[in-house]
């Protein structure tokens, strides 16, 4: 939230997280390779604009953002981030 030593006044509210998505948002479908925990706290830390998470029907994972360059920055990092956790 104070990554860049500005409050977000959408995390301060925790208005962030939208419970259905808005059709101006960019949406993106991917295969869930990690926990869902892991997407959000990428998301919460590395963006600051509204998005949309989800399950789909097919099993398939829903991510949408407002900001249309978080949604380009988030799928330029899906494959670091969409990684099983490997337990020693």
């Amino acid at each position: 939230m104070l990554k860049n030593k500005e409050p977000n006044p959408l995390a301060i509210f925790n208005m962030r997280k939208m419970d259905y998505c808005p059709p101006h948002f960019q949406k993106l479908v991917f295969t869930l390779g990690t926990g869902e925990k892991d997407i959000l706290d990428w998301i919460y830390e590395n963006t600051e604009g509204r998005f949309y998470l989800s399950t789909e029907a097919n099993g398939n994972e829903c991510v949408a953002f407002e900001v249309h360059n978080e949604a380009t920055y988030f799928a330029l990092f899906l494959t670091q981030i969409n990684k099983p956790r490997e337990f020693f």
